[in-house]
């Protein structure tokens, strides 16, 4: 009897610390598995629309088409992006103001794919145009709202996070292009600012506040437009890479601003996604690999 006793007390003892063992080996295995990000401009034309990617959490950062009444939604685009990668839900979408260059394309890509939270400035309901109202529907669809946060404001996204550095300024009364939610999203050390269509004096603002705006990857605001990127803006912001989202033989960008990038000293290459196509930021947390359509990296 005692020795069947010892025997069971030594089977139990090896299988507990066999099982101490795997399990510190499942935990070192999870800790030590590599974090992904990236960020993709989408080439809708002369629009926005971005997804950003991080640990197998989803954010879309506007989803505007170049022309409603024209060309129809350019949404097929992002939608056939949204296939290709797997991507059926976001745990955030921000709109970045509303202008149909930056919304018109939510409603298609919300069809079908949860959202967890959606942000964006205030006076949605203010505004009664039919495509908005889509947009406005579609999140009803889903028990959901725009809500508009406070400058400051961050939200994990996997081991990435986006702040908010500008929101509904004073002149957005008069000039909804002012009013744009300016994002700043952080991946270890590297950093992407999404300026909207925010203008000069937005920018102003963000020069004068509490959030340091420099980054490395720049969206250039308002696809170019000369009443935005200001000079003391570009050497506040500093960035390495400047990203245009715009369409071919538009009248944007300008040529102004091509100047104030070219003159900016910090910044290496400019790229633009009439030219490239989908443009995609990949980042290891300290160095940003950027790549067009087809997969090429450009940025070498």
């Amino acid at each position: 009897m005692i020795k069947i006793l010892k025997k069971t007390i030594i089977v139990l003892l090896i299988f507990l610390l066999t099982g101490c063992s795997q399990g510190r080996e499942s935990s070192q295995k999870q800790s030590t598995t590599p974090s992904s990000f990236s960020i993709t401009f989408l080439s809708v034309g002369q629009a926005d629309a971005a997804v950003v990617a991080c640990d197998g959490h989803y954010a879309m950062i506007d989803c505007g088409s170049e022309s409603v009444q024209e060309n129809g939604f350019s949404s097929y685009k992002v939608d056939l992006f949204l296939e290709q990668e797997g991507i059926t839900s976001f745990d955030y979408i921000f709109c970045s103001h509303y202008d149909e260059d930056h919304y018109a394309g939510f409603a298609d890509i919300l069809d079908g794919r949860k959202i967890g939270k959606a942000y964006g400035p205030s006076g949605i309901n203010d505004i009664d145009v039919q495509s908005l109202n889509r947009f406005k529907n579609a999140l009803s669809d889903q028990h959901k709202k725009i809500k508009t946060p406070k400058v400051g404001e961050s939200f994990d996204l996997g081991s990435s996070t986006i702040k908010v550095v500008a929101v509904d300024s004073n002149q957005s009364i008069r000039n909804r292009n002012d009013s744009s939610l300016v994002l700043l999203v952080t991946y270890g050390e590297t950093k992407f600012l999404f300026t909207g269509d925010a203008e000069s004096k937005t920018e102003t603002t963000m020069i004068n506040g509490k959030i340091s705006i420099k980054c490395d990857v720049l969206k250039v605001a308002h696809h170019g437009s000369p009443t935005s990127t200001s000079e003391s803006f570009l050497a506040k912001a500093k960035p390495t890479y400047a990203i245009l989202t715009v369409a071919p033989d538009r009248d944007l960008p300008n040529g102004v601003v091509f100047d104030r990038l070219e003159a900016q000293d910090s910044i290496e290459k400019i790229f633009r996604t009439d030219e490239t196509g989908n443009i995609t930021c990949k980042s290891d947390g300290k160095n940003i690999t950027i790549y067009n359509t087809d997969g090429v990296q450009i940025n070498e």
